[in-house]
């Protein structure tokens, strides 16, 4: 399962939520791929220019005798970091534009998660009755109480 962050946009949601960004967190093959490329479609300008930087400083350590190996550690360090945080840097810097999180989404694919995230826009509007509260007087275990490996039980309390 994969996580899905969604943002709104900085204007407030439309209507049919046609602004709304659903962006998944995790590894971008194009991002690995063509690193640079990837920065600057997505807005990243310095980042993308310090990534080709890197990748023609890596190219030029090909040429030097003894340095492939330090060439090919830096091509595959600046593939590694735009796959792995390019998307987070992206987010943040649609945040510093005004963007707000509205939700995390864990689903497995794209189409699913925004089912989920807009299934629960539609059921905001027929909240569910609240749960009953816990008895002060139940066997169980008090949320303060540190439980086995600090896992959290249904119920919010720690078990």
């Amino acid at each position: 399962m994969a996580s899905f962050i969604v943002l709104t946009s900085p204007d407030g949601t439309d209507r049919d939520h046609a602004l709304t960004k659903v962006i998944r967190d995790g590894f971008s093959l194009t991002a690995f791929l063509v690193p640079a490329l990837w920065l600057y479609a997505h807005r990243l300008w310095i980042s993308g220019s310090i990534a080709l930087v890197l990748q023609a400083v890596a190219l030029q350590l090909f040429g030097i005798a003894g340095f492939g190996w330090a060439a090919f550690a830096l091509l595959l360090t600046v593939s590694l970091v735009a796959a792995l945080e390019g998307r987070m840097h992206y987010i943040r810097l649609l945040e510093a534009d005004g963007w707000k999180l509205s939700d995390i989404v864990t689903a497995p694919n794209l189409g699913d998660a925004e089912a989920i995230y807009f299934a629960g826009l539609q059921d905001a509007g027929n909240p569910a009755p609240p749960r009953p509260a816990m008895p002060l007087s139940s066997n169980r275990p008090r949320a303060s109480e540190p439980g086995l490996f600090g896992f959290y039980d249904p119920e919010g309390g720690r078990k």
